[in-house]
């Protein structure tokens, strides 16, 4: 009888390791130390794998230009810090755009830093205005030649200018706005044509401003000289008379509204005096029908009564004729069983 035994080997005396220490993690509050439970991960992640397809190994990650992304294009990546020129227009465009995003940053609050001054909407429009008065001087003050401005320029201020304007720009570098009617307009047109064209280029739209959603800049300021002109004595008395017209009309309209409904209150009431004295008749007469309806209504139903009392005694007497029949029938068999036995006596007696 073989004995099969383990092989055992021994290592040889080992002092035990000490349990594995993780280093030390600094106490930081950004940092939560979560748990992940292994099966759980596998059940919800199941058949699925982590790829680096669409991932740029070659290192091509160069500094991109800081510009105004709008999500589809960068408008201008220019500046001092680049190596780039930056021109005038660039400069108000960036000005425009800087003095905008510090509005927004006052308004939500988000200035952490104090500044030296109090910084308010005031400051604001005072930046604003002079960034308004540098376009002024460049669309009227440094051009010698005659402009002239096309219908269609932009769809949303082309509106109120149809006919092609010719303008006269003075070679005087301090222009000072709203002087001449022509030129004012042309420069209202011009600005608000360039302002569109950056909201749309940006993706926003003003507003807090109505007259800019409402309509184009243009449009208000022919309103603003048509109520003007209203204002004139000459024409108030005109205005007058015609809505004094228009008044009495309306009256006249309603009063003639009102006869015609008088009228036809007045017709239906005589129909009714008329219909009210056969109103009683009527009555009587439907109360009659209705007492006889009822007359009727018994009549038929102990009409129905007797037509079954009738067709039980039919059916009573049927039956009665027939027991009868079966009854003369057994008494004519029984009278000749008699007659047989009599018959046999007599003839067993002789």
């Amino acid at each position: 009888m073989s004995m099969i035994k383990e092989t055992i080997y021994e290592s040889p005396d080992i002092p035990e390791v000490n349990d594995y220490q993780l280093p030390p993690e600094p106490a930081v509050e950004d940092i939560e130390r979560i748990h992940i439970d292994v099966e759980q991960a596998k059940k919800r992640f199941a058949g699925r794998f982590i790829t680096a397809d669409g991932v740029d190994f070659t290192g091509n990650d160069k500094k991109k230009l800081k510009g105004y992304n709008t999500g589809a294009y960068i408008i201008e990546f220019v500046g001092k810090e680049y190596p780039e020129a930056e021109t005038v227009e660039q400069r108000f465009n960036r000005l425009q755009m800087e003095i905008a995003e510090l509005e927004q940053d006052i308004q939500n609050g988000e200035e952490k830093s104090e500044p030296k001054m109090n910084l308010t909407k005031e400051h604001i429009q005072i930046l604003a205005k002079q960034l308004e008065k540098v376009k002024f001087k460049e669309t009227a003050g440094s051009h010698k030649d005659v402009k002239t401005v096309k219908e269609g320029t932009n769809a949303k201020t082309a509106g109120s200018h149809k006919d092609v304007k010719t303008v006269k720009e003075g070679t005087n570098a301090s222009f000072k706005p709203f002087n001449n009617i022509a030129a004012d307009s042309v420069v209202i047109t011009d600005f608000e044509a360039r302002l569109n064209k950056l909201e749309q280029s940006l993706g926003v739209i003003d507003l807090s401003n109505p007259i800019l959603t409402s309509g184009s800049v243009a449009a208000a300021i022919d309103d603003l000289k048509t109520r003007v002109d209203s204002l004139n004595e000459a024409k108030l008395k005109s205005v007058e008379e015609r809505l004094n017209n228009v008044v009495a009309l309306q009256n006249q309209s309603q009063s003639d509204e009102f006869t015609r409904k008088v009228n036809e209150l007045y017709e239906k009431v005589v129909q009714i005096q008329n219909s009210n004295d056969l109103l009683e008749s009527v009555v009587l007469r439907l109360r009659t029908l209705a007492k006889l309806h009822e007359q009727a209504a018994e009549f038929s139903a102990k009409l129905n009564e007797l037509f079954e009392m009738k067709n039980q005694s039919k059916e009573d007497l049927q039956n009665n004729k027939q027991i009868l029949h079966e009854f003369q029938e057994n008494l004519q068999q029984i009278v000749r069983d008699l007659k047989k036995d009599l018959y046999s006596v007599k003839t067993q007696q002789s």
